[in-house]
């Protein structure tokens, strides 16, 4: 992945070539514009890594961590807050905007797997994390 600056409404952005996350034919190339927030961005953190190392083989979202390591960061950030982690899924697999064009098939697999995965793991829709910040 690459980056470089650009200006944008007025605001220097950076510009991230997805070419190694190419879908459709081989000359597409994806170019996102977007604020820079953080190192979380465009690199897989370490605590990201050691969540999909723990996940089983066939429920690692490896194509989702390759091609938008932003959200696998958020995403590892929240699996321990059951209702935090639920509500993010969610967003992710449904559009309540009504006009986002979602994800490549393969990352929106990745992505439906892992969440029925989650609703197995806690089916009550709690963890212990939960009911601490529920208690008086």
């Amino acid at each position: 992945m690459s980056g470089a600056s650009a200006t944008y409404g007025g605001r220097v952005v950076r510009v991230i070539d997805e070419s190694g996350c190419r879908y459709g034919p081989a000359s597409e190339t994806r170019l996102w514009i977007r604020q820079p927030t953080g190192l979380s961005d465009n690199v897989l953190l370490n605590t990201t890594l050691t969540w999909m190392a723990r996940l089983p083989k066939d429920m690692r979202p490896m194509v989702l961590a390759r091609c938008y390591p932003r959200i696998a960061n958020n995403i590892a950030d929240t699996w321990r807050r059951v209702a935090r982690c639920e509500e993010y899924l969610d967003t992710l697999v449904v559009d309540r905007r009504g006009n986002r064009t979602g994800f490549p098939p393969d990352v929106a697999l990745e992505l439906n797997n892992l969440r029925g995965f989650y609703a197995e793991l806690h089916p009550n829709n709690r963890s212990g994390w939960d009911l601490l910040g529920t208690a008086t």
